[in-house]
């Protein structure tokens, strides 16, 4: 592999890149961390490259680090599709203006979510690539993403000097998720535990870990959504340790994995779990959570975006005229026009107290808890695979942002130089005197992700899906 890629890799994204370790460009890094099918890194020689690399600039001054875990039918070849979105999006960050003068590097994990496509049987690898990626999960990338957390959170002498910071972002897609989620879960139960028994906020992994159109079972985050669900029901929690994004449109979570895991789970005896919270008695299935994933488990859900103006067709909107004559009111139109607007959407919170509505019978939550399970819409993500879209990229911007206000230096007044910077941009579309502004703050990282995006190169990704 070589130590850099000669030339930049936008405008014709299938050419020029060749295998590197790590890619230089202009005002921004991507580095690559590879993992067997056992969860061994393949060269612990790149691996201490790559540390060291991001290491020397953190020492040099601010970084913002973004790790990205892919998922099934994807590996980290240059030409890649992910490899490409995530490059762009990193391109994006930097032509926006809104890394603040931080040092932009990307971490690229990737694994052998792609094992072959013979005869068209890639469908048919589902379970064979998602027991690999249990296993890459219970490997080293515990540890590269510890250490990614300790150099994001180690005091630097620059801090004395530069009113910034680090900031970490972790992504993981589809089994990538899977991946993250089982890298981090025992340090995530550690931190919620500690949590509940000092009662103070639980400690974050970075800045945020998203997991987005997850492809893990729901029982596999049940402990973690129970630890949750008891912070959230002591007191608000300020920071979020883990966000769940999920789409209506996404096919392969909806359909091809409920049918997966129905055909391996054939000889598992499933049982009934029952429960009791706040005096309330639940009774979960274990086939069911099994079958469906945790995005898509919406007794789990803590909030939606649904459209402000909802494409409809005749039949749907006959079907919802009776309804609504029959019922004169429908549980779910209480809060769809009370909650916050977020650009074309609106929010629709179901830790309301409300705990039965449109017949399901939610786990209770709390607007601060800190794991966070959000459904969205087709017109917010549009497949499975659309992970790098401008309301993705808002999303994930505007989780950085209340994680860099809630817990730094935004709390006192900006300097004439700040307010004209984009840290005083930042200030006034995300933060007010009642705290942060979420809408506001997603408006403004989607305006200005928009304006800055190259259709060109995003036209070119398109051509490798």
């Amino acid at each position: 592999m070589n130590s850099a890629c000669g030339e930049s890799c936008f405008r014709a994204i299938t050419k020029n890149c060749g295998r590197s370790i790590i890619e230089y460009h202009e005002g921004f890094d991507l580095a690559f961390l590879e993992f067997s099918e056992r969860g061994n890194l393949f060269s612990g020689k790149h691996t201490t490259d790559v540390m060291n690399h991001i290491k020397r600039h953190a020492n040099e001054g601010p970084i913002a680090l973004m790790v990205y875990v892919h998922g099934w039918k994807h590996n980290a070849h240059p030409h890649n599709s992910d490899v490409a979105g995530f490059r762009l999006s990193l391109k994006n960050l930097k032509d926006s203006g809104l890394a603040n003068g931080r040092k932009i590097i990307g971490v690229f994990v990737g694994w052998r979510g792609f094992s072959h496509d013979m005869f068209g049987l890639a469908p048919f690898t589902y379970w064979d690539r998602k027991s690999v990626a249990e296993e890459v999960g219970a490997g080293g990338v515990t540890d590269v993403l510890m250490q990614l957390d300790r150099i994001d959170k180690q005091p630097y002498a620059w801090q004395k000097d530069i009113d910034k910071n680090n900031t970490l972002l972790i992504v993981g897609h589809s089994f990538g998720a899977a991946i993250t989620l089982s890298a981090i879960n025992d340090v995530l139960i550690r931190n919620l535990n500690e949590s509940e028994a000092t009662l103070d906020d639980v400690q974050q992994i970075g800045d945020a870990v998203v997991l987005v159109n997850p492809a893990i079972e729901a029982n596999a985050i049940f402990q973690l959504k129970e630890s949750s669900m008891r912070i959230g029901a002591r007191t608000p929690n300020k920071l979020r340790a883990l966000h769940i994004l999920s789409s209506s449109a996404d096919w392969a979570t909806h359909f091809a994995f409920p049918l997966g895991e129905s055909i391996s789970g054939l000889l598992w005896n499933h049982t009934d779990i029952e429960r009791e919270y706040f005096g309330e008695k639940y009774v979960f299935s274990e086939g069911k959570l099994d079958r469906t994933t945790i995005g898509n488990y919406d007794r789990f859900w803590t909030g939606r975006f649904v459209d402000k103006h909802p494409k409809e067709s005749f039949l749907m909107r006959t079907f919802n005229k009776v309804d609504t004559f029959l019922t004169k009111k429908r549980d779910d139109e209480a809060l769809i026009g009370d909650g916050e607007e977020i650009a074309d959407w609106k929010y629709e919170s179901y830790c309301d107290g409300q705990h039965k509505r449109d017949g399901v019978h939610r786990v209770p939550c709390a607007e601060g808890e800190p794991l966070s399970f959000v459904y969205t819409p087709k017109s917010f993500i549009c497949g499975h695979n659309d992970i790098f879209n401008v309301n993705v990229l808002a999303y994930l911007a505007t989780l950085m942002s209340e994680s860099d206000l809630k817990q730094r230096h935004w709390d006192r007044d900006l300097t004439p130089d700040e307010e004209a910077s984009v840290k005083g941009m930042l200030a006034r579309a995300c933060k007010s005197p009642a705290g942060f502004k979420f809408g506001e703050c997603f408006r403004f990282h989607r305006m200005i992700f928009e304006q800055s995006r190259d259709v060109a190169d995003w036209d070119d990704l398109k051509l490798l899906r």
